[in-house]
């Protein structure tokens, strides 16, 4: 997740591909994960427990299962 986070952001492109400011990979990740949008799945991976999002995510991502 980290590495995904990290080949998206774009802290000099475009607004909407930024991290929020003062955060770096881990801190976005942390954020999601306290905020229930990434949560552990217990096999050492993240699911996002929101279908909407999860189809989002799925496919902004080639790397992402779907």
């Amino acid at each position: 997740m980290l590495a995904l986070i990290e080949e998206t952001a774009d802290a000099s492109g475009r607004s909407e591909a930024r991290l929020p400011k003062g955060m770096d990979a881990y801190d976005f990740r942390n954020h999601l994960m306290a905020k229930g949008t990434l949560q552990p799945n217990g096999d050492g991976k993240l699911i996002c427990p929101i279908p909407s999002l999860q189809d989002f995510l799925a496919g902004s991502s080639t790397d992402a299962p779907r």
